[in-house]
């Protein structure tokens, strides 16, 4: 064992190198109260990756120093180095989990945004974004794959008299729970969108053959009054159906406006009922609503 006596600058490395190493190791990044400039961002960043290095750097000059040809290490200095290592590693797990822990946050932020952009905040369906470009899609598949595609249009018969009743509030409610009254009568993979207002819709691109059928069962699911609060109001739906024939090219807003028209023709006809776009020729994917709400009112009129 050497026991020469140490040097001042061997004395002021050993009780300055542990020091640094903690320090090293311990110092994380405090949170800001307000955004920096990328310059200045980035100069810190740099600063905490190269900070557990220095105490490391100070460690191996100092054993450097005092190791020379036939001078081994001594049990102190050995210490000194496992314990860098080890501050050295703990630091650098510190900071895999922070970006772990921050990866999740920036994930669940994403995906917050994705379903804000993608959903009504009143009902948490789909919203005319997603609606379209779900519909989009089916008639893609439509017209390439002949694959069928249906879309129900509904809407709420008389709803403003709830609202001048009862107050936006309750209207707020009513809409949510005629939303869940939607989900409960559709299958899992058909879209249920509020387009907006009082206005809801269904696309079918599985089983468009259902359409029928899930629409008579959204009518007597309307039919039944809601319970909130104590008070039992009924609400009802007109529904409008459109299903394009095989190989028809429609785009999104032409087979929308043919829901909306048949839901026009509903409403002629007495309320609380389903009608199915039966029009001729429409001039195709730029037919506009006038002409289809006179081929439809048109067809609803008694002879």
């Amino acid at each position: 064992i050497d026991d020469r006596p140490l040097s001042p600058l061997e004395s002021a490395g050993h009780l300055l190198g542990p020091a640094l190493l903690a320090l090293g190791a311990l110092h994380r990044p405090r949170p800001q109260p307000e955004p920096r400039t990328p310059a200045i961002g980035t100069e810190h960043d740099w600063l905490h990756l190269l900070l557990p290095y220095v105490p490391v750097t100070a460690t191996g000059v100092v054993i450097a120093v005092s190791t020379g040809p036939g001078n081994p290490l001594t049990p102190f200095e050995a210490y000194l180095g496992w314990l860098g290592l080890g501050l050295v590693v703990a630091r650098q797990m510190f900071t895999i989990v922070d970006n772990t822990v921050l990866l999740d946050r920036v994930s669940e932020g994403q995906r917050r945004l994705h379903h804000q952009a993608y959903h009504d905040p009143l009902t948490g369906l789909a919203n005319r974004a997603l609606f379209r470009e779900r519909l989009t899609a089916a008639l893609d598949a439509h017209r390439q794959r002949d694959r069928p595609v249906a879309v129900l249009f509904a809407d709420l018969d008389d709803f403003k008299l709830i609202n001048d009743t009862f107050g936006h509030a309750m209207g707020d409610r009513v809409l949510r729970a005629i939303a869940d009254r939607l989900r409960g009568c559709v299958a899992e993979e058909d879209l249920v969108a509020r387009l907006g207002g009082d206005e809801f819709a269904v696309v079918l691109d599985h089983r468009p053959a259902d359409a029928a059928p899930t629409g008579e069962r959204i009518l007597a699911a309307l039919r039944e009054p809601l319970l909130i609060d104590g008070r039992r109001i009924g609400v009802g739906a007109s529904i409008g159906l459109v299903v394009p024939e095989p190989g028809e090219p429609l785009s999104a807003d032409a087979l929308l406006r043919r829901a909306d028209a048949a839901m026009y023709a509903s409403k002629r006809r007495g309320k609380g009922a389903m009608v199915r776009y039966t029009g001729g020729n429409d001039g195709g994917p730029n037919a506009d609503l006038p002409h289809l709400l006179a081929q439809a009112l048109s067809a609803s009129r008694p002879a």
